[in-house]
């Protein structure tokens, strides 16, 4: 029987005021943006849920394109660009995804005017579940 391999990913934490962030990345890129509010949890506790079977390190370098866009967009900034993803999504939620991306900040839409903005007017239920399981919260707004 074939030995599976364990990922390695690599997390750090940001405090942000009362937000505490949670980013995790991969050697292709940017992987996860965990948020709480209030009290702080200990990273590897909080994303231990998210990833059961990965070998979690601790390492900011790995992570410093995913923080430089975290802070850049808390400081209402654009971000860097060709910030690397390794995330996975089905067509519709890339589509929901970067649509969100392009928002300008300080502007809000609903979902049923990003369903239009894609060719599914109507869907707006739908956009709001890809918004949902948008691993990048902060990058995908």
């Amino acid at each position: 029987m074939a030995r599976k391999e364990v990922q390695e990913l690599y997390y750090w934490e940001l405090p942000w005021e009362s937000l505490n962030v949670y980013v995790v990345s991969s050697r292709k890129g940017a992987r996860k943006i965990g948020l709480t509010l209030g009290e702080k949890k200990h990273a590897l506790g909080y994303l231990r849920g998210t990833f059961p079977s990965a070998k979690l390190v601790e390492d900011e370098v790995m992570n410093a394109p995913l923080i430089r866009a975290v802070e850049a967009a808390m400081m209402n900034r654009s971000g860097p660009k060709g910030l690397g993803l390794d995330i996975t999504g089905t067509p519709f939620q890339w589509k929901v995804w970067e649509t969100m991306a392009k928002i300008p900040f300080g502007k809000t839409m609903t979902y049923g005017q990003i369903a239009e903005m894609i060719g599914s007017p109507g869907g707006g239920r739908a956009v709001g579940q890809a918004a949902g399981r948008n691993p990048l919260p902060i990058i995908f707004p």
